[in-house]
């Protein structure tokens, strides 16, 4: 099931590792970022588990101050 990421969600995978914590989640897709311009979630929600594709590029209209 292809989902968007919610409040509430919890994520278990970031490009097909498993992740244990919201620390490791980070750690995860930061590290992607690095390799990819998108990266897949593993989201849990509601006691379903469906997919999430999230967009690694940076994007300046987003207000990211960091450049």
């Amino acid at each position: 099931k292809h989902m968007t990421i919610e409040p509430g969600d919890v994520i278990l995978g970031v490009g097909g590792h498993s992740v244990h914590s919201p620390e490791d989640a980070i750690g995860a897709i930061r590290s992607e970022a690095h390799r990819r311009h998108a990266v897949a979630l593993r989201v849990w929600r509601n006691g379903q588990v469906g997919y999430a594709a999230i967009d690694l590029r940076h994007n300046p209209e987003a207000g990211d101050e960091h450049g």
